[in-house]
């Protein structure tokens, strides 16, 4: 048996104050322990905070250069196309005045021309080209679409059916491809 010589109140109330001590220095440290760990982690936070600025910086100067680079590129592709453009269109031009020199000689008499339409075809080195006119008989057609089909560089005459339909003053649109290479 135990003996105290506290009464059984101040024993008990001794006791709770004990206990509630307890309580408190275990609340502290563990308070204590989460401040420990949260400034621990600050050091970590702050190199992480840290790198995702720079990958956020480095991705700026790469995307802005990125930016540039494709910019350049878009000029440089920009000029070359402008270039391009520059010799097809001298290239066509003396193939258009060669066209036009070839067709004023293979134009036979009885056909009067009224249009000549003239592009660059999808093929890059020949002329899609169209012609309108009135032939004064079928005969003198039949002679000038024979001349276009005899100039060297000509390719591809078409001359619609319908247009050999009336006897005479025949009125007709005809179409070709002329090649600029052949010259």
């Amino acid at each position: 048996m135990w003996h105290n010589l506290l009464s059984e109140n101040t024993f008990a109330r001794l006791n709770r104050e004990r206990k509630g001590r307890l309580v408190a220095v275990a609340c502290l440290t563990v308070a204590s322990a989460a401040v420990v760990g949260i400034v621990a982690l600050v050091p970590a936070a702050v190199v992480v905070w840290g790198r995702e600025a720079s990958i956020r910086a480095l991705e700026s100067v790469h995307g802005k250069q990125t930016d540039e680079t494709l910019a350049i590129a878009e000029y440089a592709l920009q000029r070359a196309r402008k270039l391009k453009t520059a010799q097809d269109a001298a290239a066509t031009g003396k193939g258009v005045v060669s066209f036009a020199d070839m067709l004023w000689q293979a134009v036979p008499s009885g056909v009067r021309l009224e249009r000549v339409a003239l592009q660059p075809s999808t093929q890059g080195s020949s002329l899609q080209g169209s012609i309108a006119g009135t032939a004064a008989t079928r005969e003198s057609l039949r002679a000038f679409e024979e001349a276009l089909r005899a100039l060297p560089s000509m390719r591809e005459v078409r001359v619609p059916l319908d247009a050999y339909a009336a006897r005479t003053d025949l009125e007709f649109t005809l179409s070709f491809l002329y090649a600029l290479s052949e010259r």
